[in-house]
């Protein structure tokens, strides 16, 4: 699942457990706690996703970047190309 394609539509009931007074101090703002708390949820899941992404692909990351630094990138022989051909 890509962080994108969380639902949003579907919902379920859910009981969790916060503190009386800020439920209290919620209501009396008009604050909607079950949409607070729905985006509280998605932000998590979504940091978790990546870091979990980040996790899994970390030695590949790592070799793509030791290659780089080995090797350059296709846009630096471009560049030097230009810079010795004299193209702007």
């Amino acid at each position: 699942m890509r962080l994108n394609d969380l639902p949003q539509d579907e919902k379920k009931r859910v009981n969790i457990t916060v503190s009386s007074r800020l439920i209290d101090d919620a209501k009396a703002l008009g604050i909607n706690v079950s949409q607070c708390a729905e985006e509280g949820v998605r932000k998590k899941v979504k940091e978790a996703m990546a870091a979990q992404w980040l996790e899994e692909n970390r030695e590949a990351l790592l070799a793509h970047n030791e290659w780089v630094k080995k090797n350059g990138t296709f846009g630096d022989k471009v560049r030097a190309w230009k810079k010795k051909n004299g193209a702007v």
